[in-house]
């Protein structure tokens, strides 16, 4: 029986060079058989390199086939509703509760600093008659920064202020809570956490009544203490309120 007859994977490619005789192969010189060789390895390289472009193309097509099945299905057709559609008629039975949730927090940082802290530290401008006091009651004057964050129902437009004092405040309140030095973590964090937990606290306490009567109360630091205390006395998570 005779041998088997060798083959390229990349014949029919361009430039391609048959099996040299054994006779040929072996007079080769060493540019000669180290040019052979290159050639060799390249020639398959290039072969291989166009076989997985042909693969990744083909990936192309069916992705492109799978992306206009889902779209189908997110779109519906005149025989049945696309799934965007069935979420917004459910969502439509239940937006009563989710209406509760809806809020934006912001923000409302306020400048009490005395007029003469005002003028020491630039922020104002100072009359040339004007008399800038650097002490109060014998103690240097500081900047007094209050923390006010807003709370507005997306939907009904309601909207509530609490009283969070001051940043320093704020650090002892969460240091109160989680047990932790804040006294030194960046200021955005602090305020981030705070958020945090306004957010739980009115989305329970929204759920628990409404916006009306939530409207109608007092919300500031003492007001959060008191329904984290209660939370952990009812074994309440609270990041089941929401946890950004």
């Amino acid at each position: 029986m005779g041998k088997k007859k060798r083959d390229y994977k990349s014949r029919g490619e361009e430039l391609f060079f048959d099996f040299l005789p054994e006779k040929v192969y072996q007079s080769l010189s060493k540019d000669e058989y180290r040019n052979y060789m290159e050639y060799r390895r390249y020639h398959r390289t290039v072969f291989n390199c166009k076989q997985r472009i042909k693969g990744y193309q083909d990936e192309i097509e069916n992705l492109k086939k799978n992306i206009q099945k889902e779209k189908g299905r997110l779109k519906g057709n005149e025989k049945e509703d696309g799934f965007e559609l069935k979420m917004k008629k459910y969502y439509e039975q239940i937006s009563h509760i989710d209406k509760k949730f809806q809020f934006k927090l912001g923000w409302d940082i306020r400048d009490r600093s005395s007029k003469s802290q005002k003028i020491e530290s630039g922020k104002q401008h100072r009359p040339s008659f004007e008399r800038v006091s650097k002490t109060y009651d014998g103690k240097p004057i500081e900047e007094n920064l209050v923390w006010y964050l807003k709370v507005k129902s997306v939907i009904d437009t309601f909207r509530k202020t609490f009283y969070l004092q001051d940043e320093e405040s704020c650090r002892q309140f969460l240091g109160e809570v989680y047990d932790e030095d804040w006294s030194e973590d960046p200021v955005d964090y602090v305020k981030e956490e705070m958020k945090i937990i306004i957010t739980q606290y009115t989305r329970y306490m929204v759920c628990d009544s409404n916006w009306e009567k939530f409207k109608g109360g007092t919300h500031n630091l003492d007001s959060l203490r008191d329904w984290i205390n209660f939370c952990e006395k009812q074994d309440i998570d609270r990041y089941e309120w929401g946890s950004d």
